[in-house]
């Protein structure tokens, strides 16, 4: 199978989807073989959920719920996924989220790109799950409630708009499920243990996306000769420094570089004590669209552009 599922570049192990096509298929045929689970039953589970540290909008490292990686190998957080036992087929539920977040995320990925990334059989959004179990005319739902004994933690069940709606099972899937559990790869996420943020270590297109190094964008590019590379990390707080790959600023680079450092140097100049940070973002952006106008990537009135916030365009 083309796709994969785990890729941190060249030099780190590449496991296929297949092996997860197989756990699919071999759940179901066990759940085929008792007497319990009528035709057109589904296998539902939900997958972790995407956190932030506290109030902050720091999402901490995602480590996936362990039954739905087993199941499905998805990497991202707020996944629902379901398996058509009289087939084995896998279905995937991504969440759809809303277009402005690429700015913070990178391009937002279609269905069709989360089906040939996990290989599964279909993909739909999540927002529409009720609606396509009721299109298959799922007979019996079949969620994952499991003590763990060590510590008397339950897992949790799917919870989705509409559930009411289905007839739910409970107590059949986890003893099945659990006698293939020792197939699961775990994935071990190595480094400090405290950060401020995950690190953000963008190259090339990368590193205008604010919060590259999440879920979906785990810093897994590839760092190119004359690429800029922006390393945005801290200990305790964020320090951002932006450095050519090959140590040589060509001149479109050292133009947008310079940008930014002389919309900071009028920031730290006009900083003290009672000055509103909105003030601050404002002056940065003016400074920013003078410097653009200059390198004649963007045209018109600066205070002008500053009415529509032109700036958060892609010039």
């Amino acid at each position: 199978m083309a796709a994969f599922r785990t890729d941190r570049g060249k030099h780190t192990l590449r496991v296929p989807a297949e092996p997860f096509v197989q756990n699919r298929k071999r759940l179901a045929e066990r759940l085929r073989t008792t007497n319990k689970v009528p035709a057109e039953s589904y296998v539902l589970l939900q997958g972790g959920e995407s956190e932030t540290r506290h109030c902050s909008d720091h999402e901490p490292i995602f480590r996936q719920e362990s039954y739905f990686h087993w199941a499905f190998g998805v990497e991202d957080p707020d996944f629902y996924g379901a398996i058509e036992v009289d087939t084995g087929r896998g279905i995937l539920f991504p969440p759809k989220l809303p277009d402005a977040y690429a700015v913070w995320m990178g391009k937002l990925l279609e269905t069709k790109d989360f089906q040939l990334r996990y290989g599964v059989d279909e993909a739909y959004w999540s927002e529409d799950l009720a609606k396509v179990l009721k299109e298959k005319k799922a007979s019996l739902l079949l969620t994952l409630r499991g003590l763990n004994t060590d510590r008397g933690n339950y897992s949790r069940e799917p919870a989705f708009d509409g559930i009411s709606e289905f007839i739910v099972d409970n107590a059949i899937l986890h003893p099945e499920i659990s006698e293939c559990i020792f197939n699961h790869y775990c994935q071990f996420n190595g480094g400090i243990r405290l950060l401020a943020y995950t690190c953000i270590c963008g190259s090339g297109d990368n590193g205008s996306v604010l919060h590259y190094g999440h879920a979906g964008a785990p810093n897994a590019k590839k760092v190119m000769d004359g690429d800029m590379c922006l390393l945005d990390m801290g200990g305790e707080s964020d320090i951002t420094c932006s450095d050519p790959a090959n140590g040589k600023f060509t001149q479109k680079q050292r133009g947008d570089y310079e940008t930014v450092y002389k919309s900071s140097r009028a920031v730290m100049a006009a900083l003290k004590p009672g000055v509103s940070w909105v003030d601050m973002h404002l002056l940065a952006d003016r400074v920013h669209l003078g410097e653009l106008k200059k390198l004649g990537l963007v045209k018109g009135d600066v205070e002008e552009m500053m009415k529509v916030r032109s700036d958060f365009l892609k010039v």
